[in-house]
């Protein structure tokens, strides 16, 4: 029986940007901006329409990106097991990573045009 790989760019590059962004979405969930503003927050030209759709986007993008982050530290625990070469670990590992961040990002977008009308 092999040990497990704690060396594996997809364990450690999915590992701790997944429990970076967690912990950054807990802080976010915590201590919402209350204002609209250009430095802190979901900051998207949708999310800054109106101030009913910046509350909407702190809670829901945010909740949708902790989501992404779990997944990603769910999936990095692939790599403790599984290897295809480094270069492609790491490939696959940066793929996966920005998906999980588009993902949330794409779906709050959608919900945002839905609730508050296009731009």
């Amino acid at each position: 029986m092999s040990m497990l790989d704690f060396s594996n760019s997809i364990f450690i590059i999915l590992m701790t940007s997944g429990v970076a962004i967690w912990i950054i979405g807990l802080y976010v969930l915590e201590n919402p901006p209350k204002k609209i503003n250009r430095t802190y927050g979901y900051r998207t030209p949708r999310a800054m329409k109106s101030q009913e759709a910046w509350d909407y986007a702190q809670v829901e993008g945010t909740r949708k990106m902790i989501i992404g982050a779990k997944a990603m530290c769910l999936i990095s625990l692939v790599g403790l097991f599984v290897e295809f070469g480094e270069v492609l670990d790491s490939f696959i590992a940066i793929a996966i990573m920005i998906l999980a961040v588009l993902i949330p990002l794409a779906q709050t977008e959608q919900e945002l045009k839905e609730r508050f009308g296009s731009r």
